[in-house]
């Protein structure tokens, strides 16, 4: 059987906002902030004040439709990123862009 994947990433100009009130496990969409500088990849990764500091540790989770990743602006992300079970739709897609300045 093939399986068919849909992946769509946006790399927008405009903000999103990494202020996330959504705690993963809720059907809601989750917003993941990654801060190479200030991140720490002991946090929740779902806020801008708690940050990841990897991009690794998007191997970790599973990102669901309308799911974002913001990469905070300026910083530079060494390593490898293994997208896994992403489960974008054309409608709700995963996002991936950046915060910050």
């Amino acid at each position: 059987m093939k399986i068919k994947a849909v992946l769509s990433i946006f790399i927008a100009v405009f903000s999103i906002s990494c202020n996330n009130q959504n705690k993963p496990g809720n059907a809601l969409p989750v917003t993941y902030c990654i801060d190479s500088e200030k991140g720490d990849d002991n946090n929740s990764g779902t806020s801008r004040l708690a940050p990841w500091k990897s991009i690794e540790k998007l191997s970790d989770i599973m990102l669901s439709p309308g799911d974002s990743v913001l990469l905070r602006g300026g910083m530079t992300f060494r390593g490898s990123i293994r997208l896994r079970d992403l489960h974008g739709t054309p409608s709700q897609p995963v996002v991936i862009s950046s915060y910050g300045g």
